[in-house]
């Protein structure tokens, strides 16, 4: 599993890679909320733009 985030001009600021076998994509999201402090997150009142594998939750 991968996990990537880019900016509005399309480049890759964020990945997480290394996730053997399946994992849920929510559990991704909550392992690199909690252990890189430079995920990006959103500022208050702004939300990620996701698939529906993710939980609807604000930044």
């Amino acid at each position: 599993n991968v996990l990537a985030i880019c900016d509005f001009d399309m480049r890759f600021t964020f990945a997480v890679t290394g996730w053997p076998g399946s994992a849920h994509d929510s559990r991704v999201l909550n392992h690199a909320l909690a252990n890189f402090p430079s995920f990006p997150v959103a500022p208050k009142g702004k939300y990620y733009l996701v698939d529906s594998g993710y939980p609807n939750r604000t930044g």
